[in-house]
């Protein structure tokens, strides 16, 4: 309420005026009676009469102090109603059917109306509509951008109407709007034997997946896996298990209520419930025919398992290899003592045989003896 204190001037009406007194009166006993009676006026009488003569000196002087109660304006005489058509948008989402907000602004009576679009600071941030007349404008759309024509960041901004009549202004920001060109995130875990397992590694256990979704605008809509080649997607809504041995692939994603879609994800999970079969011991090594009683082994703390067998195998055929060539030596010294001259008859020369001399019979014997203790000595091996 206001409070408005006015003053103005009052002119007084001079009262009637009295006729002239013609003569003096006449003194009479009343008058002089009258005259004493005033003269014994008391003191306090005198100080009444001098606080009325001052009232009425106040007003006398044409000014009197008034007060007025003023009511504050009124608002609008017209009301207003507002329809919002998708309250969440995504404009940069080119394939979403959220790309554009519907405002639809009525009223019950004419008024002066500016619709904008402002941010949480109350900034203007698109303008969009301005009349100074109307009752049921046609709707107004926003695409997500601002007065430059830029798109603005994802945020909620509210929807203004400042509208006016004779009765009064007024303005409401009750309706918002949600832009989000965000897609979702969907996370994957999982367990095996009832602990948690690492993707990507063996379990020789079924394997429970759950995956998880989180959205900070429109919310989460639904979300999608497949297990399969080729993809076969279905809508998550419990934790999956999976059974196959072998390695499987998951896929998985997201959608938004502005229908902003998730990158495809994958996870890998590899099951093996076989037992391993243990590896084969190497082979015993044959003994070897002749006079040849066993091999030296090469130790399995020197090489390693995969190579042991390898070795052995090399270090044996080289023996036999050398064994066979002083076989072939020896045979070949027995025929030439047995048959002299026979590797000369076959111009075969034969380096180990010492030229007959007077002393044959004593130089056979020494050779028989050498190529005896040879064949002695291949009994150590």
């Amino acid at each position: 309420m206001f409070l408005l204190v006015l003053s103005w001037q009052v002119w007084a009406e001079e009262a009637s005026s009295t006729e002239p007194i013609i003569g003096e009166p006449e003194e009479t006993e009343e008058n002089s009676t009258s005259t004493e009676e005033s003269s014994t006026t008391t003191d306090s009488e005198l100080e009444e009469e001098k606080e009325e003569d001052d009232n009425a000196s106040s007003f006398d002087s044409g000014f009197a102090p008034m007060m007025l109660m003023m009511a504050p304006p009124a608002g609008p005489n017209a009301t207003l109603t507002i329809d919002i058509i998708n309250s969440a948008i995504a404009p940069l989402n080119a394939s979403s059917t959220f790309g554009t907000t519907t405002i639809d602004l009525r009223f019950s009576s004419a008024v002066a109306v500016d619709l904008n679009i402002i941010d949480d600071s109350d900034t203007e941030v698109k303008h969009l509509y301005s009349s100074g007349s109307v009752t049921n404008p046609q709707p107004k759309y926003w695409t997500g951008k601002d007065n430059s024509n830029d798109p603005v960041a994802d945020g909620t901004y509210a929807v203004q109407v400042i509208y006016s009549d004779v009765g009064g202004q007024a303005t409401n920001t009750s309706e918002t709007i949600l832009v989000d060109n965000t897609s979702p995130v969907t996370g994957a875990s999982a367990l095996a034997s009832g602990s948690a397992y690492a993707f990507d590694t063996w379990a020789d256990e079924d394997v429970i997946v759950t995956l998880s979704s989180a959205d900070d605008g429109a919310g989460i809509k639904k979300t999608y896996y497949s297990t399969t080649t080729p993809d076969n997607f279905v809508e998550y809504l419990t934790p999956f298990t999976i059974t196959a041995e072998g390695t499987t692939t998951i896929k998985y994603y997201s959608t938004d209520n502005v229908d902003n879609q998730e990158t495809e994800n994958q996870a890998i999970i590899k099951i093996d419930r076989t037992e391993p079969e243990p590896e084969p011991e190497p082979e015993a090594e044959p003994p070897l025919s002749g006079s040849i009683a066993s091999l030296s082994v090469i130790s399995p703390e020197q090489v390693s398992k995969e190579k042991l067998f390898e070795k052995q195998e090399l270090i044996k055929q080289r023996k036999i290899a050398s064994l066979q060539r002083q076989l072939r030596q020896v045979r070949r010294q027995l025929l030439e003592l047995k048959y002299p001259g026979l590797f000369a008859e076959l111009d075969v020369p034969n380096p180990e045989v010492a030229e007959p001399t007077s002393t044959a019979t004593s130089t056979d014997q020494k050779t028989k003896k050498s190529l005896w203790d040879l064949l002695d000595l291949f009994k150590f091996w």
